[in-house]
């Protein structure tokens, strides 16, 4: 593949730069907050609602995220899509990083790897949680980008923000520290520069005098340039330009909100992290494999072992970390891609493609549908009859004849089109399963426990209970977010639902001799002691998996049509009776127009 024309290149990163801001904006404050966002984004609703930072007062582990949030409140509205505005700006920025180093990667693999960035499902859908570790990720690889790109002072700000991004800063940086160190010493270089195979075209026209051209050589004045812009970054937004000056100490509670996190656990399994890379992304799993086992004859050896060490000691930490979360695999999956993107760059045509390697690849693709679809019907079977056993061997022989149509090619005509052609239809075949995981992730189920991408426990009929709320407040009052609410049930979620009513407050339990015009309590909890002066209704609202295991006990259901156990929590709004009196009034569209 040839990007000697710069328009070219432009284009595609262009064209994946648009294709992430669309997978990660589109419909990002339709689904609830979930426990863990809602937390977070409580924080920043208290900033933007100028509530006083009293000494007990938490900023949180993540006072870039907080404040910077909080700030988007005060200029806009309190929204679930503001809440998750900066860790998707953070994830469809990440893709630059890429980019920014194609000298050093080789420009084929770095738009490969963008575009592999770009679709990931773990990325779009962590990109997609307000809270989350996105812009931790993004703002490190940023910084790093910029510094080789010769732009210290860029550098410099973005590694502020990643410093103002909390605990999932550490638990990156540590094997991506390690990672370059071990590379470091091995091949005894001050940094890694890639001996690019086969690309001599490429190699010739990154002239020194190119802008990229090459690792920047560090001077005093430019480490100066990008501590002063660290420091102002750290100075100003961790302090939201001087309003909050407690948030120059709240950076600093990361180091110790990591290490708790040895000594607490959120009942994750180890296993799961591991199945999460194998079941969401086969492609960059697969190809990356075969990319380290053939790496040792490649002469971009010392990008593989970086990130070999970078996947292995990220992957390795995370099953180790007590309270892991399957989001901290973000941080993997950029050296997975990059691996995949060396390898997927040696299948690449130079100038034609071959009409035997296409002919072949269209093979495997259909083959590969008729796996998918025989594996799905499998789930549908009726138990104790043989239709199983009997496609199961249709999955074995649709594999011989994988195996068989690329050797027929390698036999007559060449072993390079059989292996162009295979790779070609699995890269199809894959790119579509990939496409549609990632859809199911962010858009689908995103946030629910049948994704192993989401933050459980989710958060279920919010939406329902606040339109409950709403037509009852103008029943009764003519204006809504009038009601007085008293709750027995205070979770992060349930805060965030109900912070536009002021009159809520949060009790072990219904108070008695009081009669709100809202009672909410945890179902299968003792009624309100005037029951029969009240209405009651449930709504779900936490939904845990419902297995233990690191996948569902159905694994095959769960991977065909992601059927799995849950296990749901509701709660119960008691409504007085007198708020039903006489005929229900229509709630004002305040966005319709006269």
């Amino acid at each position: 593949m040839n990007l000697r024309q710069p328009k070219i290149e432009q284009v595609l990163l262009l064209a994946a730069m648009l294709l992430a801001f669309c997978l990660r904006f589109f419909h990002l404050g339709v689904t609830p907050l979930s426990d863990i966002e809602a937390t977070a984004a409580l924080r920043a609703w208290q900033i933007s609602e100028g509530s006083t930072l009293s000494a007990s007062y938490d900023l949180g582990a993540q006072p870039g995220y907080t404040l910077l949030t909080g700030f988007l409140f005060e200029l806009t509205q309190s929204t679930n899509f503001m809440a998750r505005l900066l860790p998707a700006l953070a994830g469809a920025l990440l893709i630059l990083a890429p980019y920014l180093i194609r000298r050093q990667l080789g420009r084929v693999a770095a738009i490969i790897l963008v575009f592999g960035l770009a679709i990931d499902p773990g990325l779009v859908t962590v990109s997609r949680v307000a809270g989350g570790p996105m812009p931790a990720l993004a703002f490190s690889l940023l910084a790093a980008g910029f510094w080789h790109y010769r732009r210290p002072v860029v550098a410099g700000i973005f590694a502020g923000l990643a410093l103002l991004s909390g605990p999932a800063l550490i638990a990156g940086l540590i094997p991506l520290g390690l990672a370059w160190l071990i590379t470091r010493i091995v091949f005894n270089k001050t940094a890694l520069v890639a001996d690019l195979d086969d690309d001599r075209e490429e190699l010739a026209e990154d002239t020194p005098q190119v802008a990229d051209a090459g690792p920047m050589p560090t001077s005093r004045v430019q480490v100066r340039n990008a501590l002063m812009a660290l420091a102002a970054t750290v100075l100003l937004v961790g302090t939201l330009f001087f309003r909050y000056p407690q948030g120059l100490g709240a950076w600093m509670a990361m180091i110790p909100a990591y290490l708790a996190g040895w000594t607490e656990t959120f009942g994750i399994p180890a296993l799961r992290l591991p199945a999460t890379l194998i079941f969401y992304q086969p492609l960059a799993l697969i190809f990356a494999l075969v990319g380290v086992l053939f790496g040792l004859t490649q002469r971009n050896l010392r990008w593989v072992l970086f990130f070999t060490l970078w996947l292995v000691f990220t992957l390795g930490l995370g099953m180790l970390y007590p309270s892991r979360q399957v989001s901290d695999l973000v941080w993997a999956a950029v050296p997975l891609w990059g691996l995949a993107a060396f390898e997927l760059k040696r299948y690449l045509p130079d100038r034609r493609a071959d009409v035997t390697s296409l002919v072949l690849a269209g093979v495997v693709f259909i083959l590969m549908g008729l796996f998918w679809f025989t594996l799905a019907s499998m789930t549908r079977a009726p138990l104790g009859e043989a239709a199983p056993y009997s496609r199961g061997l249709v999955l074995l022989g649709i594999l011989v004849l994988i195996i068989l149509a690329t050797a027929l090619v390698a036999l007559g005509w060449s072993w390079k089109m059989g292996r162009t052609g295979l790779a070609w239809g699995l890269t199809l075949g894959l790119t579509v399963y990939l496409v549609s995981v990632m859809w199911g992730a962010a858009q689908l189920r995103f946030n629910m426990p049948q994704e192993l991408w989401g933050t459980p426990p989710a958060t279920g009929q919010a939406d329902l209970l606040q339109v409950t709320l709403d037509e009852l407040s103008w029943w009764q009052y003519g204006a809504l977010n009038s009601l007085e609410i008293q709750s027995s049930v205070d979770l992060p979620s349930l805060r965030w639902a109900l912070r536009s009513y002021p009159n809520v407050r949060y009790v072990s339990q219904p108070l008695p001799g009081e009669q709100p015009d809202v009672l909410i309590t945890a179902q299968g909890a003792q009624e309100p002691a005037l029951a029969a002066s009240y209405r009651g209704q449930d709504f779900i609202w936490s939904i845990y998996p419902g297995w233990e295991g690191a996948l569902p006990a159905d694994l095959l259901s769960w991977f065909t049509f992601r059927r799995a156990p849950l296990q749901l929590e509701s709660i119960i709004l008691w409504a007085r009776n007198d708020l039903f009196v006489g005929q229900p009034a229509q709630i004002p569209d305040n966005n319709a127009t006269p």
